[in-house]
């Protein structure tokens, strides 16, 4: 997205873009970064515009051992 950064190009991304104007935003934006667990980051478009960039692929080292029960769901 932005020429400063440096992106690997394995892999698959998600990419959504937000507009921070559009009420609760930010706290979808905040939701989701908590959710993915450091395996997505947030890039300025524009100033109306972020994305929020998923590696979807990583998803499953998502679940760290402690927060799963007995069924291996997380709690």
């Amino acid at each position: 997205m932005s020429p400063n950064r440096t992106h690997r190009n394995d892999g698959e991304y998600l990419v959504i873009v937000l507009d921070p104007r559009i009420p609760d935003t930010a706290d979808f934006l905040l939701r989701e970064l908590r959710a993915w667990r450091g395996y997505a980051t947030v890039e300025e478009i524009d100033d109306d515009h972020c994305a929020l960039i998923v590696r979807p692929g990583l998803a499953n080292r998502i679940v760290v051992p402690g927060l799963t029960n007995r069924e291996d769901k997380v709690q």
